[in-house]
C-alpha cells in the first residue's frame, strides 16, 4: 500500500473512534440500569482500543514508506483517545457508583496535556508532543479500569487496577510537565 492510503486508513480509524463516542456514552449510561448494555459497552471499549492500535500500526507503516507527515493524525489521534476516555469516565461517574475523584484525575491530566500543547504551539511553535511509555501505559490502564469496572471484577482486583491507574496517570502527567519544562528551558537558552 502507498503511504497516502495507509494514512487515510489510520485517519479513518481515528475519526471513527471520535464518531463512536456518543454510542459508547449511551451504552455506558444505559448499562447502569440495564445490565445487558454492559457487555455492549465492554465490546465497544475493546473495539476502540483495537482501532487505536490499528491506526498506530498503519501510521508507522506509512512513515516507513515515506517522509510525508500526517498532521491530521498527529492532532486527532491523541485527541480521540482523550475524548473517548474522558467522556467514558464522566459518564461512569454520572450514571454509576464510580468515584468522581478518579474521573477528576483522568480529566485533569488530559486537560493539563492539552493546555500544555496549546501553550507550546502558541509560544514555541512546537506542533507535536510525542507520546512516551508512561503516557501510553496510563492511557492503557485507564481503558483497563473502564473494562474492569463494567465487568464488575471483584473489589480487591478492581482496587489494585484503580490504584495502579491513578498512580500511572499522575506519574505520566508529571513526566509530560517535566519534559515540557525541559523543552522550554532549552529553547529559551538557545535564543
Amino acid at each position: 500500500m502507498r503511504a497516502v492510503t495507509l494514512y487515510r486508513v489510520a485517519n479513518g480509524l481515528t475519526l471513527g473512534r471520535i464518531a463512536a463516542i456518543p454510542v459508547l456514552v449511551y451504552l455506558v449510561a444505559r448499562a447502569a440500569d440495564e445490565p445487558r448494555y454492559r457487555l455492549a459497552a465492554v465490546a465497544m471499549v475493546v473495539v476502540l482500543q483495537l482501532s487505536d492500535i490499528a491506526d498506530g500500526f498503519f501510521a508507522r507503516l506509512a512513515r516507513q514508506q515515506s517522509d510525508d507527515r500526517n498532521p491530521l493524525g498527529r492532532l486527532f489521534d491523541p485527541l480521540a483517545d482523550k475524548l473517548y476516555i474522558g467522556f467514558t469516565y464522566i459518564t461512569l461517574s454520572l450514571t454509576h457508583d464510580f468515584p468522581w475523584w478518579i474521573t477528576g484525575v483522568v480529566v485533569a491530566r488530559d486537560l493539563l496535556l492539552i493546555g500544555g500543547w496549546i501553550l507550546r504551539r502558541m509560544f514555541m511553535s512546537i506542533t507535536t508532543v510525542l507520546p512516551n511509555f508512561w503516557g501510553k501505559a496510563a492511557d492503557t490502564l485507564q481503558a483497563v479500569l473502564i473494562l474492569a469496572f463494567l465487568l464488575a471484577l471483584p473489589e480487591p482486583l478492581l482496587g489494585w487496577i484503580r490504584g495502579l491507574m491513578v498512580v500511572m496517570t499522575v506519574v505520566s502527567g508529571a513526566i509530560y510537565v517535566f519534559e515540557g519544562y525541559q523543552v522550554s528551558r532549552s529553547r529559551s537558552r538557545a535564543r
